[in-house]
Formats: C-alpha cells, sequence, structure tokens
C-alpha cells in the first residue's frame, strides 16, 4: 500500500485519531468518528455524503485490481461493525458488530442487524434487512431511516470536542 492520501470536503468532519491508510476521498458533511480504520488496502475508497461512520469501524478495500470501494450517501456505519465488501449504495444502516464480507454488494436502503453477517459474495438487493442469529434476509416495506437530526448534531457537537483533521 502506498502511503495515505486524503482528499476531504471542506464540509466532512474526521476527528483525529481515527485511523486513515492509502487513498481516501470524504465527501461533504460525513463524519468519521475516532478510531475508526478506513484502509484503502487494495484501491482507493471514496465515501459520499452525509455519513456517518462511528468508533471502531473498520471499513477496508480488499477489491481485486486496484477496483475502487465506493460508498454512497446516507449511510450509517454503528460500532465496531466491519465492512470489507465491494460497494455500498445509498442510505444502509450497518449495525452495532455487523460484518459484510469481501466481494459483496450492498445496493440501497439495506439493514444489516446487530452482529449479523453477510458472507463474501453476496449481493442483497434493495431494502433487504439481514436479522437474528442466523442472519436471516427479508425485503423491508420502509426505505430506510432518516439521520439528518443525527448528523446535524454530531456536525455542530464535534468540534466543540474533538480535533477535526483537514486536507
Amino acid at each position: 500500500m502506498s502511503k495515505t492520501k486524503l482528499v476531504l470536503h471542506e464540509n466532512s468532519q474526521v476527528l483525529e485519531k481515527s485511523i486513515l491508510k492509502g487513498e481516501i476521498t470524504v465527501g461533504n458533511s460525513t463524519v468519521i468518528q475516532p478510531l475508526a480504520s478506513i484502509l484503502a488496502t487494495n484501491g482507493p475508497i471514496v465515501i459520499g455524503e452525509h455519513n456517518i461512520i462511528e468508533e471502531f469501524v473498520t471499513i477496508e478495500n480488499l477489491n481485486e485490481n486496484g477496483e475502487p470501494l465506493i460508498i454512497g450517501d446516507k449511510n450509517t456505519f454503528e460500532v465496531q461493525s466491519t465492512f470489507r465488501g465491494k460497494s455500498v449504495g445509498n442510505q444502509n444502516l450497518f449495525s452495532v458488530r455487523s460484518r459484510v464480507d469481501k466481494n459483496v454488494v450492498i445496493t440501497d436502503f439495506c439493514s444489516i442487524g446487530i452482529g449479523c453477517v453477510v458472507p463474501e459474495g453476496e449481493e442483497l438487493q434493495p431494502q433487504t434487512v439481514v436479522f437474528g442469529k442466523n442472519s436471516d434476509r427479508r425485503i423491508g416495506c420502509e426505505k430506510g431511516q432518516n439521520t439528518e437530526d443525527e448528523l446535524d448534531y454530531l456536525l455542530k457537537v464535534f468540534p466543540k470536542y474533538h480535533k477535526i483533521l483537514k486536507n
């Protein structure tokens, strides 16, 4: 992996003590909390707008041939969730300690439940809900949660208590 190259939107908030390695682009109003790991191991990572990436999250690009890992807009990665998949669409929820393995495509409005696993090579259709101890699946009837209020709050509060990384 080459040295770290960060492109941060001026309104993004990447907090000090987050772990960033490789070529990473962070979009408008995305928040990356302390001790989250963004690892562009096999290629760049492009994170869209209005995402929340909480503490101890690991996002790692393990795609082949240097293919970028693209993360869309309005996604939430909760504490200790791990994503090593191929791509993420928009408005998805990755709950506490959930895990998405290599070569997985997450489309839009999906919800991965607490401690659930999406194994290697799957593609989840829009509005898929993964839940329970066996990581069962169903198609949801709603378009996912709205995190605008939470994100607005974080964008206001974090600068008061944390050092924000800038380009």
